[in-house]
């Protein structure tokens, strides 16, 4: 369930709908875990998948990251991606991507999953690309968590390095009281209680209804610990 999130996406519809005419942008989008960053996006390329090409690659929390890791998800729906990968020419992989960003009969939506866990590599493509976006048909869209992205994080200096006109930040706060209410209709739980444990993050909301008892009572704050 996708509530009150029609102002971000009736945003990047708009923005998708321009770049034909003013350029592409990098959209941020950000928030902290389980504020439905994901869920965001995903509602948002699936509306719009007819309109544009849709490039979609996660950035995975491993110990040993896999250089340029969302960039080989894309490459399965794109071979010529792929053969530079493989190839491991960096600067094609950016010039491919450039590309792909840059066809002109639809605009292409390239989403990058994740990126608080981006490896080096993937910054410095990110970065490429954001360098150049304005002269693109497409979005470059980057999702991570305010919590693990501080002022010494790479990302951050990435992105001060692109230029303020072509950013379009978008940041997810917590659900209202009523939409609360809706999603813990159908249990005996009290939204205002709900809110309050939960301040109001999706996913902890939905933990909660599904985990917790009868006659209006809440589940300990233990469970939205994780």
């Amino acid at each position: 369930m996708l509530l009150e999130r029609e102002k971000e996406l009736g945003l990047m519809a708009d923005l998708l709908a321009g770049v034909g005419s003013s350029g592409g942008k990098v959209v941020l989008v950000r928030g902290e875990a389980g504020i439905g960053k994901s869920t965001l996006v995903r509602e948002f390329v699936g509306v719009h998948a007819d309109a544009a090409h849709v490039l979609f690659g996660v950035c995975d929390d491993l110990l040993t990251p896999q250089p340029l890791g969302p960039f080989w998800d894309i490459a399965r729906e794109e071979p010529s991606l792929g053969e530079v990968l493989e190839k491991g020419d960096r600067r094609a992989v950016m010039e491919v991507l450039l590309d792909l960003l840059s066809r002109s009969l639809r605009a292409t939506v390239l989403v990058v999953e994740d990126t608080h866990w981006a490896d080096e590599a993937t910054l410095d493509v990110i970065k490429y690309l954001g360098r150049r976006i304005s002269g693109t048909n497409g979005l470059l869209v980057l999702t991570y968590r305010d919590g693990e992205v501080d002022h010494d994080h790479p990302l951050r200096q990435v992105i001060g390095d692109l230029a303020p006109q072509d950013l379009v930040r978008i940041h997810l706060g917590g659900l209202s009281a009523e939409a609360i209410a809706l999603m813990v209709e159908d249990t005996d739980l009290d939204s205002d209680q709900v809110l309050s444990l939960t301040d109001g993050n999706p996913l902890f909301v939905t933990e909660v209804a599904v985990s917790g008892v009868g006659g209006g009572a809440v589940v300990s704050s233990g469970l939205c610990s994780c």
